[in-house]
């Protein structure tokens, strides 16, 4: 499995990254710090399964990178792992195309399903 995990903060990209290593030991996790980045190792990495994907980065966020990824990989699944708890914010990223929402208040557990 190939993911990939935007966000401005290294720290949560490298936390998230060690959890998810534990789906298995050929789990693969790419990182990039904003939208954009994340945008151009989607189009490098078409073997992709998943991204999940901040919303308040800097330069290109979140809420305008889920239909970015859309528009160029439209099969890649992606779900928004954010600090923003609040409904507008998670109907909004649903309506642009994301797949899921994990709050980073949820427990590892809820996102190793996700």
């Amino acid at each position: 499995m190939k993911l990939l995990i935007v966000d401005d903060h290294a720290i949560v990209r490298e936390g998230v990254a060690a959890m998810l290593r534990q789906a298995g030991p050929d789990t693969v996790v790419l990182q990039a710090g904003d939208g954009a980045e994340g945008v151009h190792l989607a189009e490098a990495h078409p073997d992709l399964d998943a991204v999940f994907l901040d919303l308040q980065m800097p330069g290109a966020d979140g809420m305008s990178a889920v239909p970015a990824f859309g528009r160029c990989r439209p099969d890649l699944p992606v779900i928004v792992l954010s600090s923003s708890e609040d409904p507008e914010d998670v109907r909004r990223a649903l309506a642009l195309g994301a797949l899921g929402y994990v709050p980073k208040s949820a427990l590892p557990q809820t996102l190793l399903s996700a």
